[in-house]
This record gives C-alpha cells, structure tokens and sequence, in this order.
C-alpha cells in the first residue's frame, strides 16, 4: 500500500483542511468562520460521546482506554476528542498538510498527548492499542489496499480492545461498528452498530443511530464526498 503524500493532495489539504473533510461551502478558508470551526470540531466530541457511550452500554461497563490509535486523523476532529478521554494517542495520516492542521488545533485547546505521525513513519508492530479508530475511511480505498490496512489495524488492537469505524466496508455493506479483540476472551467480536450511513455533516441528522443517553446533544456526524486516503 502506498502510505507516501499525493502532492496534487498535499496542496488541497494545506488549503483547505476542513472543506477536505466535510465538503460544505462554510468550511471553505474563504467562508469559515469561528462558529463554523467550533461546528466542526464539535462533531467530533459527538461522535466520541456515541462511540464511548455504546461501548459502556453494550460490550463493557467500565471500558477506560489507556490509549488509543485513530488512523486517517486529519485535522484532528476526532484525535482531539480522544486526547479527553485517554491516556495516550497516536494520530496518524498520510497526509503531513493534515497533521499540521491537527497540530495546530490541538496546541490552541491545549491538548498536549497526542502523538502526530505520517503513515510512512507508522510501525503498526510497534505496539497496541485499546482502541483502534478509522471512521469513513476504508470505502476511499481501492479494495485491495483497503484489505490490507485493515488486516494491520486489526494486527495493532491490544488484548480485550476496540475497533471502530464507519463506512463502506470492504464487502461492500455500509456500517459503523466497534469490535472487541477475541483474543481478549472478555468477549465474542460483535457489531455495535449497522446500517446505512450516506455520510453527513455536522448540523446535518443520519440514518445511523448507536446506543446513547436520551439527552445526547446531536446525532453522528459523517461526511460526504471525502476523497482523502490516509
């Protein structure tokens, strides 16, 4: 798999690394706003209530990541969530245009444990993980590279931890799903979540709907168009 920056890529993200993301004309450099980057950023925290919450519910009461690897991060709309609610993370893109945006917002929330590095620089026999994140990404990759990120990122989930993502999936059946390592023993691998995701944005409601709290403040954000390969 090809894990080196595209230029053509690098020069879009570097651009506009919001807009590469959610393809909404208010995420345009020339339109965004502070609102619109707090929208932004506060889809993620959203997202990883729903993925937390689902786990708790579901799969285990008293799940407390010590770290987690979120692969395919760019600008850090769910690494920064993940940061609040982990010991460690290890945020990785292809991309170096994307963790700079990353980097820079996580310095401005003040978020100081969060390891950036590219793809070409990530050894995923280097270590494990509790939970291992790669949300809409897999169905933006040929199948066979797809195939066979996928048999890494499973390769760096730790004993009794968490796969979760969103998307395509390499069958070619949308779902969302968060998967328990078997080699735990805790607990039979099991789909948290499955149905059809067509990929919205922050403001925008979807069909897919985890378990959470009554009082969860919005629905899980997607997105629509994104063309980046981590």
């Amino acid at each position: 798999m090809n894990v080196q920056p595209d230029r053509r890529w690098e020069a879009f993200a570097a651009r506009e690394p919001y807009f590469a993301v959610f393809t909404d004309p208010k995420f345009l450099s020339a339109n965004r706003t502070a609102n619109n980057e707090r929208e932004f950023f506060d889809s993620g925290e959203l997202l990883a209530d729903a993925i937390f919450y689902t786990i708790k519910r579901r799969m285990a009461f008293d799940y407390a990541p010590q770290s987690i690897l979120e692969f395919g991060c760019g600008p850090g709309r769910l690494a920064i969530p993940f940061a609040r609610r982990a010991v460690s993370i290890t945020a990785v893109d292809r991309s170096p245009a994307m963790l700079e945006a990353a980097k820079r917002e996580a310095a401005r929330q003040s978020i100081t444990n969060i390891h950036f590095t590219t793809a070409a620089d990530f050894d995923p026999a280097q270590r494990k993980f509790d939970l291992v994140n790669a949300y809409l990404l897999f169905q933006r990759l040929p199948p066979t590279h797809g195939l066979a990120l996928f048999r890494q990122l499973l390769g760096c989930i730790g004993s009794g931890g968490f796969d979760a993502g969103c998307g395509r999936d390499l069958g070619g059946k949308r779902h969302i799903r968060a998967n328990q390592d078997l080699c735990g023993g805790r607990l039979p691998r099991r789909s948290l979540w499955e149905g059809q995701s067509d990929g919205v944005g922050p403001g925008q409601s979807s069909n897919v709907q985890p378990a959470r709290p009554r009082n969860h403040p919005g629905r899980i954000p997607g997105q629509r168009d994104r063309t980046r390969q981590a």
